[in-house]
Parts: C-alpha cells; sequence; structure tokens
C-alpha cells in the first residue's frame, strides 16, 4: 500500500506528476475549435470523465471525454486541508490511490503528489496521473470554449468545512467559467445557498424517487434534476418542470432513446466512448 510520504519520494524523484502537468494554454486553431464544436455531443455527461477508460476525477479522464465529444463534465470536489478544491469523489484515498487518509487531512501540497491511479482497475497503467485541482480544471475547460461541467460538492467536505467554506473556495475558482460551471448536490440547501451567494445556475441530484421529492424540487427552482435511472419509479415518467433532467449511470447507447422518450434531455455515463456512437432523436 502506498503512504503518502513514499508519493512525495516518487514525485520528488520523477520531477513530475503526469495529471498535475499545468496544461499549456497556446492558441487553439480555428479549425480545430470548429472541428470541435462539430462533433460535440450536447446530451453527453462524462461521469467523472471518461472513468471507464481513466482513472476518475484525473485531467486524463476529463481530456479523454472532451476529444470524445462530451459537452458536459461531471466531477466532484472535496476540500485540503489548507481549503483549496480538488477533484475526489470518496472521503478516502484508498480506493483511488491506495492510501487510507483524507483529502481534508493532508495540503493541496501533498495531495498534488499522490498518484491516484486506482491499480485495482488498471494496474500500474496510470502510475504517473495525480489528483488535480479544481483550477487545474478549469484551466482545461477554458481550452474547450463550447463545453461546460457540472461541479458536485461532496457533503463530506460540507460536513467538515462547512457550506459557505465550501462554496465560496470553489466559487472563486469556478468564476473564469461564468455559466459554463453549474454547481450540483445531493445537498439542496448547499447548492440553494451556492446561487444565493453567487448566483448562476443549480443542479440537484435526487437521493430518491417521490412526491416529497418532488415537491422539494419545485421549491428549490433549480435549473438541472440528476436522478440514478434505478431510482425512477417503474414507468414512470420523468416530472415536467423548469428544469432539464439528467439520467446517470447510462451504460448503453440504446437506454438514450428510452430514457429520453420519458422526458431526459441529458446522459451521464462512464462509458464515454461507447455512448458518444449513440443518436439520440
Amino acid at each position: 500500500m502506498q503512504t503518502l510520504t513514499q508519493s512525495l519520494a516518487s514525485v520528488t524523484a520523477s520531477g513530475y506528476c503526469t495529471g498535475c502537468i499545468r496544461v499549456p494554454a497556446g492558441d487553439r486553431r480555428k479549425a480545430d475549435l470548429e472541428a470541435e464544436t462539430e462533433q460535440r455531443r450536447d446530451w453527453l455527461v462524462a461521469h467523472r470523465g471518461h472513468a471507464a477508460a481513466f482513472p476518475e476525477n484525473t485531467l486524463t479522464a476529463l481530456r479523454s471525454a472532451l476529444e470524445l465529444g462530451a459537452a458536459w463534465l461531471e466531477f466532484d470536489i472535496q476540500l485540503s486541508a489548507d481549503r483549496i478544491p480538488v477533484l475526489c469523489h470518496d472521503a478516502s484515498l484508498q480506493r483511488t490511490a491506495g492510501i487510507r487518509t483524507a483529502p481534508w487531512d493532508n495540503t493541496w501540497h501533498e495531495l498534488s503528489a499522490i498518484a491516484v491511479a486506482e491499480t485495482a482497475r488498471f494496474g500500474d497503467r496510470f502510475d504517473g496521473v495525480c489528483m488535480p485541482s479544481l483550477a487545474q480544471a478549469v484551466e482545461l475547460l477554458l481550452q474547450w470554449p463550447d463545453r461546460a461541467a457540472f461541479v458536485e460538492i461532496k457533503r463530506q467536505s460540507v460536513e467538515r468545512f462547512g457550506c459557505d467554506a465550501v462554496v465560496d473556495a470553489m466559487a472563486a475558482v469556478l468564476a473564469p467559467l461564468g455559466e459554463r460551471a453549474v454547481p450540483i448536490s445531493f445537498d439542496p440547501v448547499c447548492v440553494e445557498r451556492y446561487r444565493e451567494l453567487h448566483g448562476g445556475r443549480i443542479g440537484w441530484v435526487l437521493p430518491r424517487w417521490g412526491e416529497r421529492i418532488r415537491h422539494r424540487a419545485e421549491k428549490l427552482g433549480a435549473q438541472f434534476l440528476f436522478c440514478n435511472k434505478t431510482r425512477v419509479g417503474r414507468g414512470a415518467q420523468l416530472w415536467s418542470g423548469p428544469w432539464e433532467w439528467a439520467i446517470y449511470e447510462i451504460e448503453d447507447p440504446a437506454e438514450v432513446q428510452t430514457w429520453r422518450s420519458r422526458g431526459a434531455r441529458l446522459f451521464e455515463t462512464m462509458r464515454v466512448r461507447e455512448m458518444a456512437g449513440a443518436k439520440p432523436t
């Protein structure tokens, strides 16, 4: 099992960490941007990036999803000990990095040296891919002006630091993206607070299905509602309202048509390459 000390030592010795390398800004050719806009799938949301083929929530996974035409990225945010927003789903780094530590128990300097290579899935294929900061993800997205991101506020960091601290830290970094960055969360109070403090669109990830949840959604007035496909009532039509529906854990292109007929517009998947070939009508 990798230790934090070993992670820092390996980066010091090698001089770099692939997932943490600064993405060169550069000027992208107009022809390239036009070609990328042509291939953009407006309905496709990349769940933690192209996470079926690359370690989740890494720049490698995000970049692959963009190259495959995903109009939206979705990734998760926790705070480091020094309150830097980082891309991380779990409350522990055990699953992705093999280290039993929480993101908020380490500074950004320490986290930036940790390889989140998901060796249980990929072996040593991605040994150099490290945890990125939200700022690095924003820098990547700034190179793709026709793409956007759903940025999930994880409840563990909210419980640790408080809602306002997490919201303010995120908003400061997301500002350059403007309306292209949409905070989402299972916690409706937190995204409501984000909108109150910083404006913009928000999304709510539904914890379950039912009339009480529907009434809460109507009260919240989020622009996007997310729901796991397994939580929607059998045969139920998605509620109509001022929101757009995003259904996640989609794995088969055939599911896109089915869910579109029930009212969904966005489809979230880790299997970006396979789903990019779907042709919803």
